[in-house]
């Protein structure tokens, strides 16, 4: 199942330029924000992880000189016999 990622602007203007990158391998991106955040308002952004076996990988959430990076990591536990 997907993990969700919450990002709130707390501040007083827009974030312009927000942007949610995937970095790593085993993972995927399932949906970001818009580029634009106003005010008090909120977005989520899915990740899933595909690997199949350990993994380990970053989002990185930046807007304008702002950044956070968010650590996943994932191991597969059901692998199928060849």
């Amino acid at each position: 199942a997907p993990q969700s990622i919450f990002i709130r602007n707390s501040g007083n203007g827009s974030l312009n330029g927000l942007s949610v990158n995937l970095a790593g391998s085993g993972f995927q991106l399932e949906n970001r924000c818009d580029s634009q955040l106003r005010p008090g308002a909120s977005c989520s952004a899915s990740v899933r992880f595909t690997g199949r076996a350990s993994s380990s990988g970053s989002v990185l959430v930046s807007a304008g000189t702002q950044s956070a990076t968010v650590t996943l990591s994932g191991t597969c536990t059901n692998q199928a016999s060849p």
